[in-house]
């Protein structure tokens, strides 16, 4: 057959030629060939998040944020609540690529708007953020 040759000839070609450099390198005290592999990452993405509110204020209660984010399955999962209210709040995976995480806020903090920003993190890919569109705004609660 035409243009066909022997994959394995080749392989064992290199299995001598890569060592013989390796120490021909070494005996120069010069380094010739670097042998180690690169992984690519792809970025995280987060596809959507939302939070839910339960206003429990009026019954001597908290006022709870609850966020949801759905993303990429498997990495660490935060949330923050700006300007100045919680950083990184911690977020769990419930189920493959879901999180969810609350926030209780002090009794003395009303107004807004304030902005909910989600974030997943991987070691070797990086950083993902995405803020929800809508303002968080708090009112005073009426007795």
């Amino acid at each position: 057959m035409v243009g066909m040759r022997n994959v394995g000839e080749g392989g064992r070609r290199l299995g001598i030629l890569v060592p013989l450099l390796i120490v021909a390198g070494c005996a120069r005290n010069q380094m010739l060939l670097d042998v180690r592999g690169t992984v690519m990452y792809e970025k995280p993405k987060i596809q959507a998040i939302a939070y839910t509110v339960a206003d429990l204020r009026t019954d001597r209660g908290e006022f709870v944020v609850s966020v949801s984010m759905t993303g990429d399955p498997g990495l660490v999962a935060t949330f923050d609540i700006a300007p100045g209210i919680a950083d990184r709040q911690p977020m769990k995976e419930v189920e493959d690529g879901k999180y969810e995480g609350k926030f209780s806020f002090a009794p003395d903090v009303f107004g807004g708007p304030y902005w909910i920003t989600g974030r997943v993190w991987h070691q070797k890919a990086g950083e993902h953020l995405l803020r929800d569109p809508a303002p968080l705004m708090i009112t005073v609660p009426s007795r």
